[in-house]
C-alpha cells in the first residue's frame, strides 16, 4: 500500500530526519483505521447474545494503568442483547476512551429498564455547551481543538459510537453543562429471552 511504501522509505531516512516522519506517519495511519471504522460501522454486523455487562466489566478491567480511570458505578451480573460483539466492544471502547482521553474519567452504569438496556458514561470533564450535544456525534467534529498528539483524534469516535449503536436499534444521546462533567447514555434492546 502506499502507507507502507512510506514506512518503507522512513525507516531509510538518517537517524535525524526519522523521528518526525515516523510520528506523522503513525497519526495517518490512526486517521486512515479511525476513518475506515466509521465507515464499517453499520456493515455486515452479526446477530448473536452478548453479555454487556460482563463486556463493559472486562473492558474497565483492561484499562491502560496510565490512562485516566472509569470506575463502575452500578453493573448488574448480566445484560443481554443481540448484537455483533466486535462492534459493541468497538462502540463502548470509544465511550470509554473519550472519557480518559478528554475528561479525566468517570464512572460507568449499567441497568434494565423495562425492554431497554441503559448504559450511562458519566465523566469528570468540564463538560460543554448543552448546545453542541447533537454536534458531537458529527463526522470529524471536535469540542477540544488542540493540536496536541495526546488528545488529538480524527473526530470519529462519537459518530462511529452512534452509527453503532442505531444498526443494533438503540441511540447515543449526550447531556452537558459547562463545567459539570459531561453523560453519555447508551440505549439497546434487551434480549427478552436471556434477560430473566
Amino acid at each position: 500500500t502506499p502507507l507502507a511504501r512510506l514506512q518503507f522509505h522512513v525507516a531509510k531516512l538518517p537517524a535525524s530526519a526519522r523521528g518526525q516522519a515516523e510520528q506523522d506517519l503513525e497519526e495517518l495511519s490512526a486517521l486512515i483505521a479511525s476513518i475506515l471504522s466509521y465507515a464499517r460501522g453499520q456493515q455486515g454486523l452479526e446477530r448473536k447474545p452478548v453479555d454487556l455487562a460482563a463486556m463493559v466489566r472486562d473492558l474497565v478491567a483492561r484499562q491502560s494503568p496510565s490512562a485516566a480511570k472509569l470506575s463502575l458505578a452500578d453493573v448488574p451480573d448480566a445484560a443481554w442483547v443481540s448484537g455483533d460483539r466486535l462492534a459493541l466492544r468497538r462502540l463502548l471502547g470509544n465511550l470509554i476512551s473519550n472519557a480518559q482521553r478528554y475528561a479525566g474519567g468517570g464512572r460507568i452504569a449499567l441497568g434494565v429498564e423495562g425492554p431497554l438496556l441503559i448504559l450511562r458514561v458519566l465523566d469528570d470533564g468540564p463538560g460543554f455547551d448543552p448546545d453542541l450535544a447533537e454536534q458531537l456525534f458529527e463526522p470529524f467534529f471536535r469540542v477540544e481543538t488542540s493540536r496536541n498528539r495526546d488528545t488529538a483524534g480524527a473526530g470519529l469516535g462519537l459518530a462511529t459510537a452512534r452509527s453503532i449503536a442505531e444498526a443494533h436499534g438503540g441511540t447515543l444521546t449526550a447531556a452537558s453543562a459547562p463545567r459539570e462533567g459531561a453523560t453519555f447514555v447508551l440505549t439497546l434492546p434487551v434480549m427478552t429471552e436471556m434477560a430473566g
